[in-house]
């Protein structure tokens, strides 16, 4: 409601309850764009050849995956996609520790963020019905 921005074109009012749904929106796009970063980042992590690059790209996209869940949590938004975004990093971290295992591991954490993903973009629900 005082943004710099919306002077400019005159003011922006909002209801409370639009923040909160603004705010929602914002978290989701950041997510899904955790989800995206996760997604390449194991993706490389299977082209590599390395052991040491491959964990390296595991470990970014355990970051980047947290994050998502942290936002998620932090908004009270998607617990289902939680659930998958878990275990997508639970899976992560045996990859690192699971060395002949990796490549399952890997793909079945990709799998998992896509669960996640699929949860945020179609999960039959409005907007206006996810906000706490």
């Amino acid at each position: 409601n005082t943004s710099p921005s919306g002077v400019v074109v005159g003011g922006i009012d909002l209801e409370a309850t639009q923040v909160v749904a603004v705010a929602a929106f914002l978290r989701v796009i950041n997510v899904l764009d955790n989800i995206r970063e996760s997604d390449e980042e194991l993706n490389l992590s299977l082209r590599l050849t390395q052991g040491r690059l491959q964990v390296q790209a595991i470990r970014q996209a355990i970051a980047e995956t947290e994050d998502a869940r942290q936002v998620l949590e932090g908004g009270g938004l998607h617990t289902e996609a939680i659930v998958h975004l878990r275990r997508a990093d639970l899976l992560m971290h045996r990859a690192i520790e699971e060395r002949p295992q990796q490549e399952t591991l890997t793909r079945r954490a990709i799998r998992r963020l896509q669960r996640a993903r699929d949860e945020i973009v179609d999960d039959g629900t409005s907007l206006a019905s996810t906000l706490p």
